[in-house]
C-alpha cells in the first residue's frame, strides 16, 4: 500500500513541480514503510495470498531494499532541477522491489522486475546527455530478460499445471526447460556472466547515483527472486542440474569481473566490474543452496550494497570536479581526510577485510561451501578476493598519495550523509554482527521451511 501512495503523491506533485512538499512526503512515507515493515518482522507476522506472502523473509528484504532506495534518493538530491522526477522513478523502483520481495510466484516476480526495469531506464534518461546509450543497452537487456522469463513461465505452467504451486510435476522435460529459462532471465537481472555483456557500459553511462541504485537495488532484487524461486528450480531439475549451473555461473562471474576490473583506469568502471565479481561471490549461495549458504548470500548482498553506495557517492562527487580516473584521486588525503578514511573502509569491506560487513558475508558464504563439500568453490572465492586487492589497492594508493598544493574542499551534505552512514553501518555489522545475523537467520529460516 505504502509504495502505491508514494507513487501517487510524487506523480501529483511532479505535475505541480512542488519539490519541497514531494521531498517531505517521500520522507514521511518511507519512514512509515520502514516502521511498519520492522514491526511486522519483529512480530513474525505471516499472511499468504495468491502469489504474495507476507512473512519474515519478505519483510526483512523489503526493509533492506527500502533503505537502499532511500540512500539512492539522497545521493540524487544534488540534482535539484529534476529531483522530483527522480523521486517518482525511485518510487516506482521501490514498488517493484516490494512486489518481488513479497512474491511466491513467477507471475508477481515478473511484474515487479519489469516495473523496476522501466523506471530504471527512465531514471537513466533523466541524467546526463550521453546516457542514451546506457539507457538503450539496459532497455535491450531488460527486454531480452523479460522475453526469456515469459517463455519460462509458459513452460513452467505446462510442467506443473500452475504458476503458484510446484509440488505436482506433470512433465519433467518441460520443467527442465522452464527452470533453465527462468534462471537465465534472472541471471540478466543479477549481472551473472555471460548475461552481463552490456551491464558495464550501461552502468558507467548512467549518473553515479543511478548506478548505485542499479547495483545496490536492482541486482539484489534479481538475487532475491532467485532465492524465492529455488523450490521451482530444484523441482524442475530433480537431478541437481541447477546447482551445477549456479556453480559454473558463480565461478565464471567472479573471474570475469575481477579480471576485467584489473585492467581498468576509470574509477567508476573499475567499481562496476568489481560489482560483477561480487555478484559471482553472492551466486555461491545458489550453488550450495543450504540455509547457511543463503544466510551468507543475504549478508553479502547487504554488505556489498552498503559499500558500493558509499563509494559511488564519492565517485559522483569527484565526477562533478572532473576527476573520473583512478589517478585523479591522488591527493584526496590532503583535500578531505574524512572522505579518504571512508574510501579505505568501504574498499576494505569490498575485499572482505575482518571487522567489516564484507568479511561477515564472505566468511559465511565460504564456510558454507566448505561445510557442504565444495571446498574448491570456496578456494576460488578466496583466490578471487585476493586478486581484487590489486585493483582496490590502486585506488587506495592514489587516495593516500600526497600531492603538492592540495586544496581542501567540503563535500555536499547529502553525499557525506550517505557515505558516513554506509561506512558506519559496515563497521557496525563487522564489529557487532550478532544482531543482523540473527535477523538474517530468522528471515532465511522461514524461506527454507516454506520450500
Amino acid at each position: 500500500m505504502f509504495p502505491v501512495v508514494l507513487i501517487a503523491v510524487n506523480a501529483t506533485l511532479l505535475a505541480a513541480r512542488k519539490l519541497t512538499i514531494a521531498l517531505l512526503a517521500s520522507v514521511i512515507m518511507v519512514a512509515l514503510m520502514v516502521y511498519f515493515d520492522f514491526m511486522a518482522f519483529s512480530s513474525s507476522y505471516i499472511a499468504t495470498y495468491s502469489g504474495i506472502s507476507v512473512n519474515p523473509f519478505s519483510e526483512f528484504v523489503s526493509l533492506v531494499l527500502t533503505l537502499f532506495v532511500a540512500l539512492s534518493a539522497i545521493l540524487a538530491y544534488s540534482r535539484h532541477s529534476s529531483y522530483i522526477d527522480y523521486l517518482l522513478a525511485f518510487s516506482v523502483v521501490l514498488f517493484g522491489a516490494w512486489i518481488v520481495s513479497f512474491s511466491t510466484s513467477p507471475v508477481t516476480i515478473f511484474v515487479g522486475i519489469e516495473m523496476m526495469a522501466a523506471s530504471s531506464v527512465a531514471a537513466i534518461l533523466l541524467g546526463k546527455s550521453h546516457s542514451l546509450e546506457a539507457a538503450t543497452k539496459l532497455f535491450l537487456a531488460a527486454i531480452m530478460a523479460a522475453s526469456i522469463f515469459a517463455m519460462g513461465m509458459a513452460f513452467a505452467y505446462g510442467a506443473f499445471a500452475s504458476l503458484f504451486s510446484f509440488t505436482s510435476l506433470a512433465s519433467p522435460g518441460l520443467a527442465q526447460i522452464a527452470g533453465l529459462l527462468l534462471a537465465v532471465a534472472l541471471f540478466f537481472e543479477a549481472a551473472i556472466f555471460p548475461f552481463n555483456t552490456w551491464i558495464a557500459d550501461a552502468y558507467q553511462g548512467a549518473e553515479s547515483f543511478i548506478t548505485a541504485m542499479l547495483i545496490g537495488v536492482n541486482e539484489k532484487v534479481g538475487f532475491t527472486a532467485l532465492m524465492i524461486l529455488i523450490p521451482l528450480l530444484l523441482a524442475a531439475h530433480t537431478n541437481g542440474a541447477f546447482l551445477y549451473v549456479a556453480y559454473a555461473a558463480s565461478v565464471l562471474t567472479m573471474f570475469y569481473g575481477n579480471i576485467m576490473a584489473v585492467v581498468q583506469t576509470n574509477a567508476k568502471r573499475m567499481l562496476v566490474f568489481s560489482s560483477i565479481a561480487q555478484a559471482g561471490y553472492i551466486a555461491m549461495g545458489l550453488a550450495v543452496a543450504t540455509q547457511y549458504a543463503l544466510e551468507g548470500m543475504l549478508l553479502l548482498m547487504i554488505a556489498h550494497a552498503l559499500a558500493i553506495m558509499g563509494i559511488l557517492g564519492i565517485v559522483a562527487f569527484m565526477e562533478t570536479k572532473g576527476r573520473a580516473e583512478i589517478n585523479d584521486y591522488i591527493g584526496l588525503i590532503g583535500e578531505n581526510k574524512l572522505l579518504a578514511v571512508c574510501v579505505i573502509i568501504l574498499l576494505a569491506s569490498l575485499v572482505g577485510i575482518p571487522f567489516t560487513a564484507g568479511f561477515i558475508g564472505k566468511i559465511t558464504l565460504f564456510s558454507s561451501a566448505i561445510s557442504s563439500g565444495m571446498a574448491l568453490l570456496a578456494f576460488m572465492g578466496i583466490a578471487n578476493s585476493v586478486l581484487s586487492i590489486y585493483y582496490y589497492a590502486k585506488l587506495a594508493t592514489a587516495v593516500y598519495t600526497e600531492k603538492d598544493n592540495a586544496i581542501k574542499f567540503l563535500v555536499p551534505s547529502n553525499i557525506m550523509l550517505v557515505v558516513l552512514f554506509c561506512t558506519l553501518a559496515i563497521l557496525a555489522i563487522g564489529v557487532f554482527p550478532a544482531r543482523i545475523s540473527s535477523m538474517v537467520t530468522e528471515a532465511v529460516k522461514y524461506l527454507m521451511t516454506s520450500y
